[in-house]
């Protein structure tokens, strides 16, 4: 028999359990806003409280993030999704229902229940079953079911979720860029917290080794304004050594809204790393200093240049003089070379030249002369040696720029301008050695008619050019006698400036000028020291007499006479070097040998001198 279902009573139960479905969904919503917002608010307040002193590390956004959406999984299942899917069956609300309706009397759950078609009313009377469901559709038309249901998880999940949406609605209206920022971040996109000062390292990479160093950091204001007043804090970690704090203060404003803030750090020879805030604005990363030593001039090297005329070397360039330790010594208008070497490599050097300009004490930069590298360690330069010049100083400058501190000093002085040094040597006999005699036969006189024995030694930084002899009778005018230059052989052996004479010149021979050969072409001139020894003839010398004229010697005239030697130098009138003048007494042989067997006591020697003596006069006759 087929039995109409309780339509009004399962319409009531089923509008009773849609009711009990939304306020589990409401009140599982509400706990789940609150939960969520509350953990992305902590997410939020800890990538900003981090972002405030540095990066917020990626890890940890993620960590973060993950822990979030695990967080919402889970509140979702627990408070959404299981009250949904653990929702009562109609019977259960029935028998809910008949608890808070007495008036059912078990009728609701009894007429649901017979009227199924599956329902076991086997000797159950069809017409007690339709009365029962009658009445109990006339009780449920009376009653509303949805009534029953607990309508306090309403305003708990509003009084619930509505604070941190209230809050986070407020957080959004005061700086929605921050607020924007955080959540965008949560959901890890690359995006900045937006703060009003945004700070760079303005900060030299490299500083000299133990030297202090100044950070500097610029600021940017959004504001466009900069409060002078405001003092910022940079870390410094030094490599190996624990951090310091340094406070960063307003050095100048470089455009409106854009500051730089600095602080001087101690010296140090470490590799740095610093991070710098000011105000809630903060370097986004670590920046580095490192320390280089300064360069430093090892070694000067200085040579001054021979003029032209005292000849070149065999490659055509012109001589160098070297000038120990780099000080110069040179004639005015000479030319001067100096070439450093540095401690590493240079960018660029520079000589700079000094001197008092108008006699004063006070050593002042004359000229800056830029010096061509060789290599990258090593540089040249020339200069003109003067008057007005009297030091040098050599500054280098590295790659980063750094320049040598107390650039090394070197003297500049200007020789004097002389004439060649010229000595006559020790007077011999004619024909006589060096070695022959140890009497001192100084002031021989000489027989009338006979030679005079000269010998003399000469040298000229200039190179010697010619000599000549200078003699004069009494107190008559000076003559002069031009001296020939000898050319030298490799069978006269090596020239002896002591003596004046080869090693092998015979006791008669006439060496009147000889300018000494180089050892090396390579690396000294010729010339620069010579001599000779000559005998000078004063048979037909004559004197001057008072009335003007002239006569042979005689004995007791006196003969004066002296060498001079030229340099090369080629100015016009230049002066000769001239050396001490000797005085000769004319005498007659007996008083020559007279004086002799005064200065020499060995008669041996002195009988062997005699007949040298003779042989020499009768060679001159």
């Amino acid at each position: 028999m087929n039995r109409k279902p309780p339509k009004i009573s399962l319409s009531r139960l089923r509008g009773l359990q849609g009711r009990e479905l939304f306020l589990r969904l409401f009140w599982g919503a509400g706990r789940f806003i609150a939960v969520v917002l509350f953990a992305l608010a902590i997410a939020c307040l800890t990538d900003y409280t981090i972002d405030r002193t540095r990066e917020t590390p990626y890890w940890l956004r993620v960590l973060l993030t993950g822990a979030q959406t695990l967080l919402a999984l889970t509140i979702a299942y627990l408070v959404i999704w299981r009250p949904w899917r653990k929702l009562p069956t109609l019977d259960v609300f029935a028998a809910d229902v008949e608890a808070k309706i007495p008036s059912f009397g078990h009728r609701l759950v009894s007429a649901i229940q017979l009227n199924r078609p599956d329902a076991e009313t086997k000797g159950m009377s069809p017409s007690l079953i339709d009365d029962l469901t009658h009445e109990a559709e006339e009780i449920a038309e009376r009653e509303n079911f949805k009534k029953l249901a607990d309508h306090r998880r309403l305003p708990w999940a509003v009084m619930l979720a509505l604070p941190f949406i209230a809050m986070a609605g407020i957080l959004y209206m005061l700086n929605p860029a921050i607020v924007s920022a955080l959540v965008q971040r949560q959901a890890l996109l690359d995006v900045e917290i937006p703060r009003d000062l945004s700070l760079v390292s303005d900060t030299k990479p490299i500083w000299p080794s133990g030297e202090p160093a100044t950070i500097r950091i610029e600021a940017t204001s959004k504001s466009g304004k900069i409060d002078p007043s405001l003092v910022g804090e940079v870390r410094v970690d030094p490599e190996g050594l624990p951090s310091d704090h340094y406070e960063l203060k307003f050095v100048e404003e470089i455009a409106p809204g854009k500051a730089i803030f600095a602080v001087e750090v101690p010296k140090s020879s470490v590799k740095l790393s610093f991070r710098g805030w000011i105000g809630d604005g903060r370097m986004r990363k670590s920046e580095e200093i490192q320390f280089v030593p300064r360069p430093i001039v090892t070694r000067i090297d200085a040579w001054v240049r021979l003029p032209e005329f005292v000849g070149k070397r065999t490659d055509g360039s012109l001589y160098e003089d070297n000038q120990p330790q780099g000080e110069i010594n040179g004639f005015n208008g000479g030319t001067a070379r100096v070439r450093l070497e540095a401690s590493k490599d240079i960018q660029s050097a520079t000589l700079v030249l000094y001197g008092r300009p108008d006699n004063s004490e006070l050593e002042v930069p004359l000229q800056r002369i830029s010096m061509s590298l060789e290599g990258n360690r090593i540089a040249n330069s020339v200069f003109t040696v003067n008057r007005k010049v009297s030091a040098y100083r050599l500054e280098v400058v590295d790659e980063f720029g750094f320049v040598n501190h107390n650039p090394p000093r070197r003297n500049v002085a200007v020789l004097p301008d002389e004439a060649p040094y010229v000595t006559l040597l020790p007077e011999q006999f004619p024909g006589d050695d060096l070695d022959a005699t140890d009497a001192d036969v100084e002031g021989i006189p000489i027989p009338l008619g006979k030679t005079i024995r000269i010998g003399y030694y000469s040298r000229s930084p200039l190179g010697l050019a010619k000599s000549r002899l200078v003699y004069r009778v009494n107190e008559g005018n000076w003559l002069a006698l031009p001296l020939a230059q000898v050319t030298a052989t490799a069978e006269v052996g090596p020239f002896d400036p002591r003596r004046g004479v080869f090693d092998k010149t015979g006791f008669l021979d006439q060496i009147e000028f000889y300018p000494m050969p180089s050892g090396d072409r390579s690396y000294r001139p010729d010339g620069l020291e010579g001599g000779g020894r000559f005998d000078f003839q004063t048979k037909g010398l004559r004197k001057t007499l008072p009335d003007g004229k002239t006569s042979e010697l005689e004995i007791g005239d006196r003969v004066e006479f002296a060498v001079e030697v030229y340099d090369r130098d080629p100015t016009f009138g230049r002066a000769p070097g001239r050396s001490d003048a000797r005085l000769k007494a004319i005498v007659d042989l007996k008083g020559f040998y007279a004086w002799m067997d005064t200065v020499v006591q060995n008669e041996q020697k002195l009988r062997k001198l005699r007949d040298k003596q003779q042989a020499v006069f009768e060679q001159n006759q």
